[in-house]
C-alpha cells in the first residue's frame, strides 16, 4: 500500500511540475530575474553575479524551447512581463 501511495504521489508531483512549466511561466521567472538584475546595475559585483545567472537561465531556455513556436511564445511573454519591471534606468524615457 505504501508503494502505491509513493508511486501516485511521485506521479502527481511530476505532473504538477510539468503542468507549471511552459513558455509563459518561464518567461515570467526570467523577466523577474532580469528586473532584479537591473535593480542592482550600479553594484558591479551583484550585477555581474546576476548577469551570470541570467546567462545560465538563457542557456536553459534555449535548450528547453527549441521550436520556433515555443521560442516566439517565450520571447513574447518575456517582453510582456518586462513591462511590469519598475526600474528607473535614468534614460529620461
Amino acid at each position: 500500500m505504501k508503494k502505491v501511495f509513493y508511486l501516485l504521489s511521485t506521479f502527481a508531483l511530476v505532473a504538477m511540475f510539468a503542468a507549471c512549466s511552459n513558455p509563459e511561466s518561464d518567461a515570467q521567472k526570467a523577466a523577474k530575474k532580469g528586473c532584479d538584475c537591473l535593480k542592482v546595475m550600479n553594484d558591479t559585483e551583484k550585477f555581474e553575479a546576476c548577469s551570470q545567472e541570467m546567462e545560465k537561465l538563457g542557456d536553459e531556455m534555449e535548450k528547453k524551447y527549441t521550436s520556433e513556436e515555443d521560442q516566439k511564445a517565450f520571447q513574447d511573454a518575456y517582453m510582456d512581463a518586462l513591462k511590469d519591471c519598475d526600474v528607473d534606468l535614468g534614460l529620461g524615457l
